[in-house]
């Protein structure tokens, strides 16, 4: 599946399957935003992904998806 012009915002993306996931898209040619609430393993992650793929299909951002106005600005990156 081409996913070529498409754009994907995973939470949880860091680690396990959210992470698993965006490099799955990645690979399809999608643009990932991903965001985690732990800020030393979402940084960690972002330099493996852009190392890997293109740095401008990769953002990441911190933010707790549970804190309604933490995760709504997220979205004002």
């Amino acid at each position: 599946m081409n996913l070529s012009g498409k754009a994907v915002f995973i939470t949880g993306g860091a680690q396990g399957l959210g992470k698993a996931f965006a490099e799955a898209v990645l690979e399809r040619g999608a643009k990932v935003f991903f965001g985690n609430v732990n800020s030393a393993i979402g940084d960690a992650t972002l330099d493996e992904l852009k190392g890997r793929f293109s740095e401008t299909n990769v953002k990441y951002a911190t933010f707790d998806v549970t804190d309604h106005h933490n995760f709504k600005d997220a979205f004002d990156l």
